[in-house]
């Protein structure tokens, strides 16, 4: 089945609904006509007015706060976790060992893994348990330990190594009791969003996505996932990545 297109009354929850790319999931999701709600959770308010749109703050990194958030919502067919960190005001990639900081590293777990793991949680509990349903989870291929040919970048590769195996080990979980149920890491390439702008200015105009068209690409492979796609690893263009 193709839960996106083909799923009447298709719910839908979007963690991360303020940044660049669940933004852009959000209106999508919105302007199609199966769709029966998004709710969005996110730090900040997300700047949508919609009949169909829900929005709902929450903090990743306090459990408390997404338990408050989510325990009053419907269930899902689609949640969507469309969060990360690469870089603030007091952070920046490590370009070696030297550049390796306690705090920064810490930062980066708590946002890339270990946020999404409790996200994983609790919105786990929303997925209607007859149904086909999805958990998307946004990881990055510099994640890819079989896929690091460049070395730095060492709290960001390693958070969304984490997250990978986090997406894995629930996805098996989960699947023994609700075989219909599937976690899946998406890769949704390098696209000119707050996250990755700084380092694009080299990078080849050519292989840079707008978040809209990276979403169209990725709503298109959540289309044709089903529960044998269950703790992949999977590119914006369809093809597996190597954990």
């Amino acid at each position: 089945m193709k839960l996106v297109s083909e799923t009447e009354g298709l719910n839908v929850i979007v963690v991360g609904s303020s940044g660049g790319i669940g933004k852009a999931f959000c209106d999508h999701l919105l302007s199609l006509d199966n769709v029966q709600r998004v709710t969005g959770l996110s730090r900040s308010d997300t700047p949508i007015e919609h009949a169909k749109f829900l929005s709902k703050q929450l903090d990743i990194t306090d459990e408390e706060s997404i338990i408050s958030a989510t325990e009053s919502l419907e269930d899902a067919h689609l949640i969507i976790i469309a969060t990360g960190i690469l870089h603030d005001e007091s952070m920046m990639p490590e370009k070696n060992l030297a550049n390796i900081n306690l705090a920064n590293l810490q930062h980066a777990f708590d946002i890339n893994a270990i946020g999404p793991a409790l996200l994983i949680k609790h919105l786990s509990k929303k997925l209607p348990a007859k149904e086909p349903s999805l958990i998307i989870v946004l990881s990055a291929k510099v994640g890819s330990i079989g896929d690091n040919y460049l070395g730095g970048w060492y709290g960001y590769r390693a958070s969304k190594a984490a997250l990978n195996m986090i997406v894995k080990t629930a996805g098996i979980e989960l699947q023994r009791f609700h075989p219909n149920h599937s976690v899946v890491s998406v890769h949704p390439g390098t696209v000119t969003t707050k996250l990755s702008n700084p380092f694009t200015a080299n990078y080849p105009k050519e292989k840079l996505l707008e978040p809209e068209d990276s979403v169209n690409k990725l709503i298109a492979v959540i289309d044709q996932l089903g529960p044998e796609n269950n703790g992949q690893f999977i590119n914006w263009d369809g093809t597996k990545i190597i954990y």
